[in-house]
């Protein structure tokens, strides 16, 4: 985690690519506020970034906000169509409302 807070100062693409990776961790390590503003960073720095929109989905998802995140999915299938992630969360939200 240390390397990827430092390549989070690099260039804007550099910058993205990492607080989507941050995100993703913080994630799955459960710490959800942390991994939404690491996704907030991702997007700020590339809002067309579909892992990004799928971390941002993924925090409001378990946080019961289903509607937005089915939103982000939706969002990230029509940024990258074959988009694995958000194409089954979309399901999983879908079958959730």
């Amino acid at each position: 985690i240390k390397s990827l807070n430092i390549l989070q100062k690099r260039g804007k693409d550099v910058k993205s690519a990492t607080a989507t990776n941050l995100s993703f961790v913080s994630f799955l390590e459960g710490n959800i506020e942390r991994a939404s503003e690491y996704a907030d960073i991702a997007l700020g720095s590339d809002r067309y970034d579909a892992k990004a929109l799928v971390n941002k989905g993924n925090c409001y998802f378990v946080n019961g906000d289903i509607e937005s995140a089915k939103d982000l999915y939706l969002e990230a299938v029509g940024v990258q169509a074959d988009c694995v992630q958000a194409i089954f969360n979309l399901g999983l939200a879908n079958a959730q409302l």
